[in-house]
């Protein structure tokens, strides 16, 4: 269902440059706008500034992590601190799941990223 719904601005925290390629071409064909940061500590400073729909964070960044990362964000004043924040990861099991949820992450979705389950994703998390 690309093009489905309004263009987004989305930040989205990936450390590893295949995975940004993959993510860029997947929200391009669906119409967003997407700004990359490699690190945990780089999504909380390019969340406070705010402007973004949603944050898709990489649940396992080296350094600050996704979930770390989520808290930070979740601390933050207004806002920005409650943009909603989609936990990417390689792991399935369900307690990796409950740990996002924990930090505060609003979805998980495990890789490989299918471009429809991201955009309903999205669409859910962020319909006005």
């Amino acid at each position: 269902r690309p093009g489905q719904g309004r263009a987004l601005s989305l930040l989205c925290a990936e450390d590893n440059p295949y995975g940004r390629v993959i993510m860029n071409t997947i929200l391009g064909e669906l119409g967003h706008r997407v700004d990359f940061v490699s690190s945990g500590e780089a999504a909380v400073e390019a969340a406070s500034r705010g402007g973004y729909d949603a944050v898709l964070m990489d649940v396992t960044l080296s350094g600050t992590d996704g979930l770390e990362a989520t808290r930070r964000i979740r601390v933050l004043p207004g806002v920005v601190g409650r943009v909603p924040v989609i936990g990417i990861s390689g792991r399935a099991r369900s307690d990796d799941e409950q740990a996002a949820r924990d930090a505060g992450m609003n979805a998980y979705l495990v890789k490989p990223v299918s471009p429809s389950k991201l955009q309903e994703t999205l669409s859910a998390l962020t319909a006005r």
